[in-house]
């Protein structure tokens, strides 16, 4: 088919199926790109060839995330174009390429098999791939030394392979969190049993002062959730819900419509990290934005959860990173003079803001969804007066003042 009268019809057939405009819009430039590439190289027909070409302008980075979100995008807009041609259909399914592990097929069995057994402990998703990291670190490790099976490990190479991990993929900090799913595997191994007792029980933890916004980048936020102007009320709804409560992240994204009383002003979730209930106010700042949303936005489907894409197939939400930016960077506020930013960066305030108000160190700990309370009480260094009162006086002319 000619690619001039392919990129047209496939306008059409996005505006036909209700893609958001500026996502058409996205979709178009990219295949005019693609047209003036054609054009350079004599096409004027589309095929997978011209389309495997022009990818080719676009490598992939794996050091590199805007190169590496380039190559999707582009991925992304010729694979619609490739589904248009065949079958007239704009919706095209989600792929990657399955990470290669340089693991021997004994190993990588056992690993399976006890990644299948932790599915059904409970576990979040994110806690299950943290928890696989060390142990497919440790088996590439002892693969890479020859080893075929449990039978050659030998006391010893557990610690040389976990020093190894801490040179190259971790702080002491970092794996001191995934390490107890290592020692589990090697406990549900009886070959490997011996050796559990060279994985450390205790990592020493670098507990850092914990980054909160300025209060002038603090009001500028507030004061564009109060205004927000032409943004989507999806999205402020979204980061009016984090910055108040402190939320995480994937408790926004997996929010179902069950979740939300609005006759009794709660919502209710099983936090997906500890699996433990939690029960928040549905205040009238995000509550509004979230019912205008749900009565006007929110496209016309079947899924169960309350926050979905802006494009079709309509899906719960992966990620709130992208929105949380966009609010900030539309607030003026400098992301790049904060060491995090997203979700969690309203986490940590939200719970500075509730020490501020002297809330019991019990009801925010409640708030947050924290299992311990030693996890909340690391919030205590985002209040400055607090820690003013913690310091010793400087001496001054060998006296204390």
């Amino acid at each position: 088919m000619e690619l001039q009268l392919l990129i047209e019809d496939a306008v059409k057939v996005m505006q036909d199926e209700g893609f958001h405009p500026a996502y058409v819009a996205e979709n178009k430039k990219t295949w005019e790109h693609l047209l003036e590439f054609a054009d350079k190289q004599g096409c004027t027909e589309f095929s997978t060839d011209l389309c495997d070409g022009y990818q080719a302008l676009f490598p992939d980075s794996s050091d590199d995330n805007a190169q590496h979100g380039q190559h999707l995008a582009v991925s992304r807009c010729l694979r619609r174009l490739e589904a248009i041609h065949d079958s007239g259909n704009a919706f095209i399914i989600r792929f990657h390429s399955p990470a290669a592990y340089n693991i021997a097929s004994d190993f990588m069995q056992a690993i399976n098999e006890f990644s299948e057994t932790e599915k059904d402990s409970g576990l979040s998703k994110s806690s299950l791939i943290k928890n696989f990291r060390p142990i497919r670190y440790l088996f590439e490790y002892f693969t890479e030394n020859g080893y075929t099976g449990f039978a050659d490990i030998s006391h010893g190479d557990t610690i040389k392979g976990i020093e190894r991990m801490l040179d190259e993929h971790y702080s002491v900090s970092s794996l001191c969190t995934a390490i107890s799913g290592m020692r589990r595997f090697f406990q549900s191994i009886p070959q490997l049993q011996k050796f559990a007792v060279e994985i450390p029980r205790r990592m020493k933890r670098v507990v850092n002062i914990i980054e909160v916004f300025t209060d002038e980048d603090e009001g500028r936020i507030r004061g564009l959730l109060q205004n927000p102007g032409e943004l989507p009320h999806r999205d402020v709804a979204i980061c009016y819900f984090a910055f108040e409560t402190g939320i995480r992240n994937v408790d926004i994204c997996g929010l179902k419509l069950s979740d939300i009383e609005w006759e009794h002003d709660r919502i209710n979730i099983v936090q997906s990290k500890t699996k433990r209930p939690l029960s928040l106010p549905l205040r009238s700042t995000y509550g509004n934005e979230m019912a205008y949303y749900l009565n006007y936005e929110r496209p016309e489907t079947d899924s169960e959860y309350f926050f979905l894409t802006q494009t079709k197939p309509y899906r719960k939400l992966n990620t709130t990173w992208g929105i949380v930016c966009k609010i900030l960077e539309k607030a003026g506020v400098d992301t790049s003079k904060y060491s995090e930013c997203g979700t969690r960066m309203f986490r940590h305030n939200a719970a500075s803001s509730m020490l501020r108000e002297e809330v019991s160190i019990d009801h925010i700990q409640e708030t947050l969804g924290h299992s311990s309370k030693d996890s909340t009480m690391r919030y205590i260094t985002t209040d400055k007066d607090v820690m003013r009162t913690l310091t010793l006086p400087c001496p001054i002319g060998g006296v204390m003042s």
